[in-house]
C-alpha cells in the first residue's frame, strides 16, 4: 500500500464476467449511477430500458472490492430487550460501527478497480460504495485465542466457557483481514472437525 494513501492496508478485487441473467442482473441494473452519484434504485419504464440496453448492447463486466472492517468498540452483538421470537426467547440484535479508514479504503479500492477498466477502454463505468455492511461473510462476535479474557474461543475454537461447544462459522476471526474467506472457514471448519475426532478417540470430549 502506497504510503502516500495514508492507508496501513488495501483489500481484495474480485473481476467477474456477468452472467446474462435477468434474475441476477436486477438489482445490479436497477442501481445506476448520474453525474457521480448513486442514485436510488429505478423502476417501471426506466428499469425495462435500462435492462434492454444491458442485454442487447452491452457487456459487463464487474469488479467486486472485498475490505477489511477493523474491529471497534461501535460493533458488538446484543439481545433485544422488545422483541422476542415465536418460543418467547430475546432475538439477537447487531449493530454495527464503520471507521472512517475503513470507508476510504474501500473507495481507495474502488477507484484502483475504475482505472483497470479506463484502460481496458470501458464505455462507461460506474463505481462507488452503494450500501452499508454486507450480509454475507460476517466475522467475528465469538474470537479464537488463548486468553479466556479476550476471546471467547480457544485455539481449537472450542468454548472457554461452555464444555463440549465448538464454533466453526466465520465468527471465530476477528476480521476478514480484506480476503474473501469462505474457503477459510470451509478448511478450519475440517481443522476443527479432525481435533474433534481425536479429542473423542482420546475421551476427551
Amino acid at each position: 500500500m502506497p504510503k502516500k494513501t495514508g492507508l496501513t492496508k488495501g483489500g481484495t478485487l474480485r473481476y467477474d464476467m456477468m452472467p446474462l441473467s435477468p434474475i441476477a442482473r436486477v438489482t445490479k441494473v436497477a442501481i445506476s449511477k448520474r453525474g457521480g452519484t448513486i442514485e436510488l434504485p429505478i423502476w417501471g419504464q426506466a428499469l425495462k430500458d435500462e435492462l434492454r440496453a444491458h442485454f442487447r448492447d452491452m457487456r459487463t463486466l464487474e469488479c467486486e472490492a472485498f475490505c477489511e472492517h477493523t474491529a471497534n468498540e461501535g460493533s458488538y452483538v446484543e439481545t433485544d430487550p422488545d422483541t422476542k421470537d415465536r418460543y418467547g426467547i430475546p432475538v439477537v440484535k447487531m449493530t454495527i460501527g464503520i471507521l472512517e479508514s475503513n470507508v476510504k479504503q474501500a473507495r481507495y479500492m474502488g477507484e484502483r478497480g475504475a482505472e483497470l477498466f479506463h484502460a481496458m477502454g470501458a464505455d462507461e463505468i460506474r463505481h462507488g460504495i452503494t450500501g452499508g455492511m454486507s450480509w454475507v461473510l460476517q466475522h467475528g462476535t465469538a474470537r479464537f485465542g488463548k486468553d479466556p479474557k479476550s476471546s471467547v474461543l480457544d485455539p481449537n475454537c472450542r468454548s472457554h466457557d461452555v464444555k463440549n461447544l465448538y464454533v466453526v462459522d466465520g465468527s471465530f476471526m476477528p476480521t476478514s483481514g480484506g480476503v474473501p474467506t469462505t474457503l477459510t472457514i470451509m478448511a478450519n471448519a475440517l481443522r476443527v472437525g479432525a481435533h474433534m475426532r481425536e479429542a473423542f478417540v482420546k475421551k476427551e470430549l
